[in-house]
């Protein structure tokens, strides 16, 4: 039997306004609908329901399949917009952004351009760090790479598939299918389970989707959905997309099993096709608007998430209603542009459709120009950045004072009025502790929590360093002073764990998986106690409100401290360092007012808002000493975003490595005295 075409397709149509209306009003509000992301899954079962049908029916009535006419075909209908939209997108970012992001926004430029964001975002993913980092407003370019490398290669195990039937039949090719549905299913499964964030993005967790959407097109014109079915079958697909979008969320393992929520709907409304009969969706799905929305579903795909991530950087939070409101409608004003002006004339360009290489070398030269522009952004930052690691230098030179020049006047950025600042604002960026090997700091999501050793590895005064980032953060401090009075150093640091058991909302809403580790440490801690404990954590951490009458989390701290010291070890809680700016960064903050730093500081009052968990727990566990450096970070009216020439932090709420150095002599003077192996000891 012949493969059936139909022209128009009226449910395909709503499916891809259905995907696009989830997606937007997700990226808008997403407590409104905390899985609208699951749109982008059922956009990829209409691609691979709609180029695999195409490739079949080419296949059976010339018996090839002309590979460059298909990818031609493709550029011509997905490069214009979507190149034209990554460079717009820059352009605006060069206004919005400063110099210290240009270069992430050039790489991920340069990477939508090549189809590969999502190989870029998965491989970031995996770094703990770079969870702290904003997403960029090419992000959504994830799943467009991941259709087109399907359309570049699904073709080929297409034709392969149709090689083989000519030898074993039809069902070679439905064998083919499905041996990649189940090989990236399988992956996906075991991606999500393992938490892995990287699972998100790849290629190999998404393809069984698209084929999916493949082996309907090879089996919807051998079979015939009942009349009576239609309407039932349509209208349990489009709930099954609903509840999906309603009850997944950004804590459930995805894509894995959870995807097939809304990939199972989209095929169920693909196969009930259209009726007429008195409940289907029919009315629905030929309403004008509903197939516009359709029609535009790519453009706006494409125009409506840079607004939202530039609104958020200008203004430091996400959109309320209205502005949601008015964003979505400029959204789709652009989109409808993009539509009428780029899309409709590159597609139906008979010209460009006359010779496969026209459009071909149309798509290249459009690629081309956009690495260009996307390559400006940090080569314009480079004559800057060359400025500031010249001035960095100087100053590293003579030495760095850091902590050493903060006085109660908050206003020594400059001591000895050389503007310039160490480490420059492009490498403060990344100035974070390297002693450590990095498995030494578990993911958030890891179920255990690893032990290293460091100092002098032969030392008979043990000590250990327990925490999340911010233990590992102080690392170099630690060690610094192990290695001067012999003490073995012995790491426990779990990212996004303050070393808690009270702590578990963070499990909840960020994913982290602390209580276990964290039960498991403190039994190692309590059966083989160390002479002496550090602690320190992020005191933003988030705290489920308990029964216990104290804040969320100081009973939790005081209970583990107070096991310690009765255990035979001393116990040493560091305060948490007060917040810096955060709209933007203060390293951010700082490219654009490299001169002015006392632009880029908090007020004292709010930057030690919300600091005083550890002190709250020490009134619970007297026989804790605390250290407290607010007075090397603060003045009695600000705290600076540059001290002593020094840029003090690195992101939203960590101190770059070069200043924790400078406050080495500060944590010696404050560590109780009677410590083992300290001099007074």
């Amino acid at each position: 039997m012949p493969t059936v075409s139909r022209r128009f397709l009226p449910e395909v149509q709503m499916l891809r306004a259905v995907a696009v209306a989830l997606v937007v009003v997700y990226h808008l509000q997403p407590r409104l609908l905390p899985g609208g992301f699951v749109g982008v899954d059922v956009f990829f079962v209409i691609s691979g329901y709609l180029i695999t049908g195409h490739l079949l029916r080419e296949h059976e009535r010339t018996g090839r399949i002309r590979l460059s006419a298909f990818w031609a075909a493709r550029a011509r209908r997905i490069l214009p917009a979507g190149l034209l939209c990554i460079a717009v997108t820059l352009t605006a970012a060069y206004v919005v952004y400063p110099p210290t992001q240009w270069g992430d926004l050039g790489l991920a430029g340069v990477a939508a351009a090549l189809s590969m964001l999502n190989w870029l975002l998965a491989a970031q993913s995996v770094d703990y760090q770079s969870s702290l980092n904003a997403a960029t407003p090419l992000q959504h370019f994830w799943s467009l790479g991941v259709e087109e490398q399907f359309y570049l290669l699904w073709p080929l195990i297409v034709l392969g598939a149709c090689a083989l039937a000519s030898r074993h039949g039809r069902r070679a090719i439905a064998a083919v299918f499905a041996a990649v549905v189940i090989a990236s299913l399988s992956f996906s499964i075991l991606e999500a389970r393992a938490q892995d964030p990287a699972g998100y993005f790849l290629t190999t967790t998404r393809a069984w989707e698209l084929a999916l959407g493949g082996i309907v097109a090879l089996v919807l014109p051998r079979i015939r959905v009942p009349d009576v079915l239609r309407s039932p079958l349509s209208l349990l697909g489009l709930a099954v997309i609903g509840v999906g979008a309603l009850i997944i969320g950004g804590d459930t393992p995805f894509p894995g099993t959870a995807a097939l929520v809304p990939v199972l709907g989209a095929v169920a409304v693909i196969l009930a096709g259209t009726d007429e009969g008195r409940f289907s969706p029919a009315r629905v799905y030929r309403w004008r608007p509903v197939q516009r929305l359709g029609d535009m579903s790519y453009s706006l795909y494409l125009w409506h998430y840079p607004p939202i991530v530039f609104f958020a950087a200008i203004v430091g939070r996400a959109p309320g209603w209205a502005w949601s409101i008015l964003l979505g409608t400029a959204a789709i004003a652009a989109a409808w542009l993009s539509w009428r002006f780029v899309e409709l004339p590159t597609r139906g360009s008979a010209w460009l459709a006359a010779h496969s290489r026209r459009g071909l070398m149309l798509g290249a030269a459009g690629i081309a120009c956009t690495l260009v522009l996307a390559v400006s952004l940090p080569v314009t930052a480079h004559g800057t950045e060359a400025k500031w690691v010249r001035a960095a230098a100087a100053v590293d030179a003579r030495g760095a004072q850091g902590a050493a020049a903060m006085t109660p006047a908050a206003d020594r950025f400059f001591p000895d009025g050389t503007v310039a600042m160490t480490p420059s604002p492009s490498v403060a960026r990344h100035d974070q502790e390297k002693l450590l090997p990095g498995h030494c700091m578990a993911v958030p999501k890891a179920a255990t929590t690893p032990v290293c050793v460091a100092g002098d590895a032969h030392g008979t005064i043990r000590v250990a360093l327990v925490g999340d980032s911010h233990a590992n953060m102080l690392a170099p401090v630690i060690v610094a002073i192990a290695e001067q009075r012999g003490w073995r150093v012995e790491t426990h640091l779990h990212a996004s764990c303050p070393f808690n058991l009270e702590e578990r909302a963070l499990e909840v809403r960020g994913g982290s998986v602390c209580r276990s580790p964290n039960a498991a440490t403190l039994k190692a801690l309590l059966a083989d106690p160390p002479d002496v404990v550090f602690v320190a954590s992020w005191a933003s951490g988030d705290f489920e409100a308990s029964d216990t009458g104290q804040s969320p989390g100081v009973a939790g701290y005081a209970t583990i401290w107070n096991r310690l010291t009765a255990a035979g070890s001393e116990v040493v809680a560091f305060k948490d360092v007060p917040k810096p700016r955060s709209n933007p960064l203060a390293v951010d903050c700082l490219a654009v007012h490299y001169t002015t730093p006392q632009d880029c500081g908090m007020p004292r009052d709010e930057a030690l808002q919300g600091r005083d968990v550890v002190e709250q727990a020490q009134r619970l566990a007297p026989a804790v000493h605390i250290v407290d450096l607010t007075d090397r970070l603060c003045g009695t009216r600000t705290c600076p975003a540059v001290i002593g020439n020094v840029v003090v932090y690195r992101d939203s709420n960590h101190l770059t490595n070069t200043f924790v150095q400078t406050l080495l002599p500060y944590v010696e003077q404050r560590l109780p005295h009677d410590l083992p192996g300290s001099p007074a000891a």
